[in-house]
């Protein structure tokens, strides 16, 4: 399999994840993961943040997010890809519990092994606004 076959395979896993969460559909969207070695990496400085490892943690981690911001919307701007990564490029729209909102780029890279998830890290590009919303700053 050449290299351009693996990035476009990958590419599709991730795809595959987004389309199974805009149907709801968590459990197909759950399949592509070996969650014995996965690990999500968060951003400190956001409520969530810290490195979360499993099944029950991702879970616990997105029912944190979405109610933290609610509503949370994305939507995808590009998918790239190289070796056994995947960057999801993303605009993000979410309302805090101060009634404010925020919208922010997030380049989500996704690491996929043999076929299968393994880490997710997201770099936000305005994590301050989004603390400032959610009321956390000092």
């Amino acid at each position: 399999m050449s290299s351009n076959d693996t990035v476009g395979r990958n590419i599709e896993i991730i795809k595959h994840f987004f389309r199974s969460i805009e149907a709801g559909d968590w459990q197909e969207a759950e399949r592509n993961f070996d969650f014995d070695s996965f690990e999500l990496h968060e951003s400190p400085g956001l409520p969530y943040g810290g490195v979360w490892h499993g099944k029950a943690a991702f879970n616990r981690f997105h029912e944190i997010i979405y109610d933290t911001w609610k509503p949370l919307e994305h939507q995808i701007l590009e998918f790239l890809g190289g070796g056994e990564w995947v960057c999801a490029y993303q605009m993000l729209v979410g309302t805090g519990k101060t009634g404010l909102s925020f919208s922010t780029t997030v380049a989500e890279m996704w690491r996929i092994r043999n076929g299968k998830i393994i880490e997710i890290r997201p770099h936000y590009w305005d994590t301050h606004r989004m603390r400032a919303i959610d009321g956390r700053l000092p």
